[in-house]
């Protein structure tokens, strides 16, 4: 039964109940503020004759882990002859007594739940103020999911926990607690979004809510678990690689064998309770959110079942692959919203295809159910090619072959097919800058008017990131010196600018692919805007804005230990 529940305070009310080896509240004693799951570790198993309640509602059990008979008890009793339970208590549980707390977590000083205790209902950022900073080596949890941190402050490495645990050595983190917080409370409503049906999930992701997803260490969604709402690169860094055999999905979910989204990855739209028997079991490095979320219209939608139900993916531009929204092979139904539509069994639009104008309920008739892998709008390109708005890139000179038209940026075309492929392009709106590296890294150029060739500016085949630059300054020519982004940062080797440098344009996620990483002692900064350091990959650990020139990052303890920066206009 839950302890308490109220997440507002820190310190849980007290609680205590004093048992006697004899009647009459007589002989040997022992005082308790918690439960006691077995007796026997305390040397009064099958001992008490009387109890005294000084304050809270409790249980006592005939055997340990409160089982066998168990009474409530709420107030004194001075001969436990008279209830059939003398010298036969062997657990002892507190409850709550009716009120309506939920939350709770206990500390002990020792090992399977025992020595001194303190009870928390809310968050404790500094465990030195209850004298019990370092000393934490099991814990119960009594209701709510809890982080529990090395450091104050919620510092250094933390863990989730939602179970009891009798010894924290298997956490790494034994007389090492020095702050607690409850990160998710059982009134808050999270688990029974998980009781919905499938089709009510897709419905409300489709809707508007975010993406969410639970991990957990052990199968059946057991042993020590953490929730995200957004993509992660590095799962290492949350003490969970190669730790995961279970999780809970809203919405559809990339998990990948390596850090960054590499190695083999694998598209999962629900709840998976076992990962081995999918060969994913204690294998997974990184996971990120993919596909349609949010409100919005798709001039294309595919449904996952027949009758417009299930998973949906709303598409208004082109997908040579559906493998890329985790889509490929989903498709039973359809709905157009806009347009005409040939929708292909194969990715580029190969293999059988056919033309949709109108809504399908079950491609099952068509033979074509679980069977689309690419998707194209026909109407757009042969009638109205003046309606598209953004970029369109293309694989061959002269606006040929495979394309694909933008209007937000891409930080990565590989994510998108389209990695070292662009031959030409099309300006519908706006000004745009390539580059030949990803997250606009390397050599990138502004473009502002239709080209049907890049290999003219040594372009072909190179550009693996592109984004809207409209704000920026309007000197940008495709081609020209002027091409580059208006905003740099040189990073050196030496303080006051010495020893070796390198300029960068644009964001690098990970300095260490440019031979730079914690290598940086001193920077300048050219054009507007801010640039953000990191001292971890992927933008990770400490991070700090700044728009000047820094001729030494000793006094700052920045020198070397910078591993990522990116920019902010």
């Amino acid at each position: 039964m839950p302890l308490l529940g109220n997440a507002g305070g820190a310190l849980a009310q007290n609680a205590q109940i004093i048992v006697y080896v004899d009647a009459y509240y007589s002989g040997g004693s022992r005082s308790f503020t918690g439960d006691v799951r077995d007796l026997r570790n305390e040397r009064f198993n099958d001992r008490i004759s009387s109890i005294r309640v000084v304050s809270g509602f409790w249980t006592v059990c005939a055997d340990a882990d409160f089982a066998g008979r168990c009474e409530s008890v709420s107030g004194d009793v001075s001969n436990l002859s008279q209830t059939g339970l003398n010298d036969r208590i062997s657990s002892i549980r507190l409850d709550s007594g009716g009120a309506s707390f939920s939350d709770a977590i206990i500390l002990y000083n020792d090992p399977n739940f025992r020595g001194r205790s303190i009870s928390l209902e809310g968050d404790a950022p500094r465990l030195g103020q209850y004298d019990f900073n370092d000393r934490a080596s099991s814990l119960r949890i009594e209701g709510g999911t809890w982080e529990v941190c090395r450091h104050g402050d919620y510092g250094g490495r933390c863990e989730i926990v939602s179970d009891d645990i009798a010894h924290l050595r298997g956490l790494d983190l034994n007389n090492e607690i020095s702050s607690v917080r409850l990160v998710r409370s059982e009134t808050d409503g999270w688990d029974t979004w998980w009781g919905q049906s499938r089709s009510e999930r897709w419905q409300d992701w489709s809707e508007g809510m975010n993406s969410r997803a639970d991990i957990f260490e052990h199968s059946d969604y057991r042993g020590s678990h953490r929730e995200f709402d957004g993509p992660v690169p590095n799962l290492g860094q949350y003490g969970f690689n190669d730790r995961v055999s279970s999780f809970r999905v809203a919405g559809r979910w990339q998990f990948c064998e390596h850090a960054d989204y590499g190695g083999e990855c694998q598209v999962f739209h629900f709840d998976e309770p076992s990962l081995g028997p999918l060969g994913w079991n204690d294998r997974i490095s990184s996971m990120r959110p993919i596909g349609f979320r949010g409100q919005g219209d798709g001039a294309l939608v595919l449904f996952e079942d027949a009758d417009f139900s299930g998973d949906r993916e709303r598409i208004r531009n082109d997908e040579p692959d559906l493998g890329e929204l985790g889509f490929n092979d989903v498709a039973s139904s359809l709905r157009v919203h806009q347009g005409r539509w040939e929708v292909c069994e194969h990715a580029g639009y190969s293999g059988r295809c056919r033309v949709f104008n109108g809504n399908a309920g079950d491609l099952s008739s068509a033979g074509l159910n679980d069977r689309i892998s690419s998707v194209r709008r026909l109407d757009v390109y042969e009638d109205h090619p003046d309606d598209l708005y953004g970029i369109t890139i293309y694989e061959h000179g002269g606006y040929q072959g495979r394309s694909r038209t933008f209007e937000d940026n891409v930080a990565n075309l590989g994510s998108q097919g389209f990695n070292d492929m662009l031959s030409s392009f099309r300006i519908h709106e706006g000004r745009w800058e390539l580059c030949e590296h990803a997250n606009y890294a390397g050599r990138c150029w502004t473009v502002t008017r239709d080209e049907p060739s890049v290999s003219t500016y040594g372009f072909n085949d190179k550009i693996s990131s592109l984004r809207r630059v409209d704000d920026w300054d309007d000197t940008g020519s495709f081609g020209g010196s002027d091409g580059w982004g208006a905003a740099q940062i040189e990073v050196f080797e030496y303080t006051d600018y010495g020893g070796q440098s390198r300029v960068f344009t644009g964001n690098v996620s990970n300095l260490a692919n440019e031979g730079w990483n914690d290598a940086v002692s001193s920077f300048r900064i050219n054009g507007p805007g801010r640039w953000e350091l990191c001292v971890d990959a992927a933008y990770g650990g400490r991070c700090q804005m700044f728009d000047a020139d820094e001729p030494t990052l000793i006094p700052l303890n920045w020198n070397d230990r910078i591993s990522s920066i990116r920019y902010f206009p």
